[in-house]
């Protein structure tokens, strides 16, 4: 269970979230609960200070409730206004695409690997994927999450340490995994949130709608190329073609990103300094969350955006696109990684 949160009202009305998207609403204390499914993974719950039936929904958007969760309505972005929905990446969250929506300005998509479990593997994966990681006042959590992380480079699923599931890659220096372990502890819930959502979304009943040119591709050691057979019905847009090393993989990604035209792009929203971050440029992101964007490169009129995955930052993902004289790469770190708030 995640993001309890109690009436201000009434102690014994608690709404709370919970794996697979859904969430529960109690008015007796736990003795008894009521789902209040939005489909969607919420970040966070209020309620109002004066309406004790009023509660709201943070996600990707944000839901309002008058009737203690029997109903919900969308406040922002507009409901009025048209808009498209998708559910791609590692997000158990829609995405809202409207009149306004900076979303509408994307021309392309590449994914280097894209997960598409069957049944089984989905619920072997969100059961025993993401362990919490719990702090030990002798510190041996860092010795497990360093183990842990160095299963993960070697194995897919980590836990399943048998050859079957070997991929055909070294052990990673010490370097890099100390790189990843404390991406992992920056990120902190975050990393379990987004990989829970990877593994529950459904991607493959998305991606008939595609109306964006997509590649999806992966290397032969990567465990997600055996994954590229399993699109099934796919747009004309959407393409998936292996690649022959990880290499390659990072390369036709960026060769097709490169390719895409798109629409002219304003100037980047202005950037304030963060008292205890001033060496960092902070955008205001709406709903209280501000995202630390890097602008590395020579200002073009079409900027890359760079996505970086779950319990990773903004460094990640800069380092793996040289930069151009006619692009610039716009590399934020997501709500709760890197030095980004959430």
């Amino acid at each position: 269970m995640f993001n309890p949160t109690v009436s201000p009202h009434d102690p014994d009305t608690v709404i709370l979230t919970c794996d697979m998207t859904g969430q529960y609403l109690t008015r007796d204390g736990g003795q008894s609960w009521h789902m209040c499914n939005l489909m969607i993974w919420c970040d966070c719950f209020a309620f109002d200070p004066i309406d004790p039936k009023r509660i709201y929904a943070g996600a990707n958007a944000l839901y309002a409730t008058d009737d203690f969760a029997e109903t919900w309505q969308m406040l922002w972005p507009s409901p009025q206004v048209e808009r498209e929905t998708h559910l791609l990446g590692d997000e158990a969250s829609p995405t809202y695409h409207g009149e306004g929506w900076p979303g509408g300005r994307i021309s392309a998509l590449a994914a280097n690997g894209l997960i598409l479990p069957t049944e089984a593997e989905r619920a072997d994966l969100l059961e025993h994927y993401l362990p919490p990681l719990v702090p030990r006042w002798d510190g041996s959590h860092l010795a497990w999450a360093w183990a842990r992380l160095r299963e993960q480079a070697v194995f897919f699923p980590w836990y399943a340490r048998g050859s079957a599931m070997r991929m055909d890659y070294d052990l990673p220096p010490p370097e890099r995994l100390q790189f990843a372990l404390m991406e992992l502890l920056s990120a902190g819930a975050h990393y379990a949130s987004a990989y829970r959502g990877a593994f529950a979304c459904r991607s493959e009943e998305e991606l008939p709608g595609l109306r964006v040119p997509m590649l999806v591709t992966a290397a032969p050691r990567d465990p997600l190329a055996a994954h590229l057979a399993r699109i099934g019905s796919a747009p004309a847009c959407l393409t998936a073609a292996p690649a022959s090393d990880p290499d390659d993989a990072l390369d036709r990604c960026r060769r097709h990103l490169l390719e895409q035209g798109g629409d002219s792009c304003g100037p980047p929203p202005a950037t304030t300094a963060v008292p205890d971050r001033t060496w960092r440029q902070m955008v205001d992101a709406g709903a209280g969350r501000q995202l630390c964007g890097l602008h590395p490169g020579t200002p073009g009129d079409r900027p890359l955006v760079l996505r970086h995955g779950a319990g990773r930052s903004a460094r990640a993902v800069i380092a793996g696109m040289p930069a151009r004289p006619d692009r610039e790469r716009i590399a934020p770190d997501r709500p709760g990684h890197g030095a980004s708030d959430g």
